[in-house]
């Protein structure tokens, strides 16, 4: 398994610049075959574009999870 913090800076870098840069991919290839490193794109592909969707539709939560979601929420300034 990658060492987490190159799997975060890919995760970055996807959703900044829409590609992982040479540098993190190959100390990720160095850790996955090449299906895992074309499913960590779709899942961060896939966890944007429902972001996306789901706040334009305005969906709500459910009451049940708003405690659970105030507990793990980042401060307003990195949202």
């Amino acid at each position: 398994m990658p060492p987490e913090s190159d799997v975060l800076a890919a995760t970055d870098q996807l959703l900044d610049r829409h590609r992982v840069d040479d540098a993190t991919w190959a100390r990720l290839a160095a850790h996955l075959d090449p299906p895992q490193l074309v499913e960590l794109v779709f899942v961060v592909g896939t966890y944007s574009g429902l972001a996306m969707a789901f706040n334009s539709f305005g969906l709500q939560l459910d009451p049940d999870l708003e405690p659970v979601v105030a507990t793990t929420r980042l401060p307003s300034s990195q949202e």
